[in-house]
């Protein structure tokens, strides 16, 4: 069925819901910028996939949460496609190593469809090193790292790079590697 419904973005959001228990919305706002018409369309679809113990119970499997965005934007002087994938929360002991969790990612890129490039993109996410609930917690011994950059060649005010570590001392990694190595 269809569930009409209004996003904090002003757009109309049509919730269409399947019969795999996933959710896609539909966006479609129509304003105006500066004085020129405006139409943005887009699509968001949350995705659920399993990463561990998939072939046992349901109740036992570990899955990821993600969100795909892909919209359209149309005015008189662009025509910009902008697509993206986000991961919602952590993968704790990420590709089954227990010192490893993942967690923000974020990958997105902006194409204008009168150039032959992407005119901008986004990519980022988290790391931290030690057990989960060390990470979780933020108790040592944990090494925990960030870094996000956006690169935009049509807003030069979008573009930005951050990158943040919790600590990184030789200390500190012999203490994290020190619980998993005998």
């Amino acid at each position: 069925g269809t569930d009409p419904d209004t996003s904090e973005s002003n757009f109309a959001v049509v919730n269409v819901a399947g019969t795999l228990g996933m959710s896609i919305y539909v966006q479609y706002e129509h304003v105006f910028s500066g004085g020129l018409p405006l139409s943005k369309l887009g699509v968001n679809i949350p995705l659920k996939i399993c990463v561990e113990r998939c072939d046992g119970a349901y109740a036992d499997r570990y899955f990821l949460f993600l969100i795909g965005d892909l919209s359209l934007v149309v005015s008189p002087t662009a025509q910009l496609v902008r697509g993206s994938l986000k991961m919602d929360g952590w993968w704790n002991n990420a590709l089954g190593l227990p010192f490893l969790q993942i967690g923000d990612i974020i990958l997105g890129v902006e194409w204008d469809l009168k150039s032959p490039l992407p005119s901008g993109f986004v990519l980022g996410g988290a790391v931290c090193l030690g057990n989960e609930q060390n990470c979780k917690t933020r108790t040592q011994p944990y090494i925990e790292g960030r870094t996000y950059v956006g690169v935009s060649s049509t807003v030069p005010e979008d573009n930005y790079f951050i990158a943040m570590v919790s600590e990184l001392t030789i200390g500190g990694i012999i203490d994290v590697v020190s619980e998993y190595v005998p």
